[in-house]
């Protein structure tokens, strides 16, 4: 279902001819790694490196990709989680 959606938002991009947001949305649709899920149990944060979507990335790259995800029109959610 994601994937849908990012198709969808890669077409109403490039109807409206802003290339570079439907080429972000056709990048995150072929990305290898569905899975985007990031969680963080132990050791020091931010971490040096992390890998999302398949990739591995500096803890700098990974705020890069969010500013773009923002700035592209996706959400991120925010959750906290507590282990007793």
């Amino acid at each position: 279902m994601e994937n849908r959606w990012y198709a969808e938002q890669a077409v109403k991009a490039a109807l409206a001819g802003d290339k570079e947001k439907a080429s972000y949305f056709i990048d995150r649709m072929n990305e290898s790694d569905p899975e985007q899920t990031l969680m963080f149990l132990h050791g020091k944060y931010p971490p040096d490196t992390v890998n999302y979507r398949g990739k591995e990335m500096t803890w700098e790259e990974f705020e890069e990709m969010k500013k773009l995800d923002e700035r592209m029109g996706v959400k991120w959610i925010h959750t906290t989680l507590d282990i007793k």
